[in-house]
């Protein structure tokens, strides 16, 4: 297991898990936006044009993926940018 580059998840193989800050599960939108930027880092390292994914890495990517739709939404509402 490891934490991805911004410590906003624990990667286990092709499982993410979000750490969460406050016991309380309340995230900020500045908590967010890491969450954010942290997927696209995690996903850039692992997807280059010279590079065959493997399986592994290519599971990864596709959990990596949803949970940055999933975490965009949430950026999105709370900026205003989309009604419910």
């Amino acid at each position: 297991m490891r934490r991805s580059a911004g410590g906003c998840y624990e990667i286990d193989g092709t499982a993410l898990r979000r750490v969460m800050d406050d016991p309380t599960g309340t995230v900020s939108p500045a908590r967010w936006r890491e969450r954010q930027a942290d997927l696209w880092v995690e996903c850039g390292r692992i997807a280059h044009l010279d590079h065959h994914l493997t399986a592994e890495e290519n599971g990864l990517w596709r959990v990596m993926w949803a949970e940055l739709k999933a975490v965009d939404a949430t950026v999105s509402r709370l900026d205003g940018d989309v009604t419910p």
